[in-house]
């Protein structure tokens, strides 16, 4: 339970029962502890109201969606197929946990669908998770030899094929392809965009699904952003997904890995683990690029 609050008095011993150590026992043990600084000279009176137990929050983003790729049209304009975008990875914030120091808990960091290039077939990405909760990887986009996936998002629609869905929560669906025509036979000249966190694919022009800036995770930008799909018979890739954002890959190119971000209260970090730690205004963030372990 929390030591008491001032005034009352708390001695190095009611610290090493909230938060454990080793006999005979220091302050020094205990940076970082409760209010107390990650290093320099640190008091008792530090760790008024102090508790080994905190809460923390994360943003799960799994892996976008690779894009589809396309079969060329035949000499005598029939066959075409033209790529949709890949979905982005699932994208949500789990509910407030209380940890206990000292406990660890695994981290698993989705990644994003391969592509083999404009010819090629996408891959749906992978699912991220942590403290119990999972986000699905974005669908892959509708490619020469692939339907558009269901996902986190769903991927964009290819010719003449269906569009991904979206998971309620994490994200949206993909966009339907846009046929237009030419003078031979009526062809699609535009893939499907994947969905994003901020909305669906589109038909128009492919453009993909906006990613969303995420409440209480705003310092890291816009996350989740779905994949631009062929947007036209004849043009180029498209840009692969962000890492580190879940960003579904456009046409003929690899999804983005995903990234899981832990939050918690305070001026010092508690925990450990994480590719990178950040502190700012009152809050300290554990960003994982990659799968591994937190430690409260």
């Amino acid at each position: 339970m929390p030591l008491p609050n001032s005034p009352s008095q708390i001695s190095l011993s009611d610290i090493a029962g909230e938060f454990g150590g080793s006999v005979p026992h220091q302050l020094s043990e205990y940076y970082s502890k409760g209010n107390a600084a990650a290093s320099g000279e640190i008091q008792v009176s530090e760790f008024h109201g102090a508790s080994a137990n905190y809460d923390v929050e994360a943003l799960i983003i799994a892996g976008g969606g690779g894009g589809g790729g396309n079969q060329p049209m035949s000499s005598n304009n029939r066959g075409q197929v033209v790529g949709g975008g890949g979905g982005a990875g699932g994208a949500q914030v789990t509910p407030s946990q209380n940890v206990a120091s000292g406990a660890t808990f695994t981290i698993v960091v989705g990644s994003g669908g391969n592509n083999s290039g404009i010819r090629g077939n996408g891959n749906s990405g992978s699912a991220s998770s942590a403290f119990g909760v999972s986000s699905s990887g974005g669908g892959r986009g509708g490619g020469r030899n692939n339907e558009a996936g269901n996902g986190g998002s769903g991927g964009g629609g290819k010719t003449q094929g269906q569009k991904g869905n979206g998971i309620s929560g994490q994200g949206h669906a993909g966009g339907n392809e846009r046929r237009g025509s030419n003078r031979r036979r009526s062809v699609s000249s535009f893939g499907g965009g994947g969905g994003g966190k901020g909305g669906t694919g589109r038909s128009t022009n492919s453009e993909e699904g906006p990613g969303a800036v995420i409440t209480g995770f705003d310092i890291f930008g816009t996350f989740a952003t779905g994949g631009h799909g062929q947007g036209g018979q004849n043009s180029g890739a498209r840009p692969a997904g962000a890492n580190g954002k879940g960003g579904g890959g456009g046409f003929g190119a690899a999804g983005g890995a995903g990234t899981v971000i832990i939050k918690y209260a305070g001026n010092v970090a508690k925990g450990s683990g994480g590719n990178s730690i950040t502190v700012q205004d009152g809050y300290v963030y554990h960003r994982f690029n990659g799968s591994g372990t937190f430690t409260a």
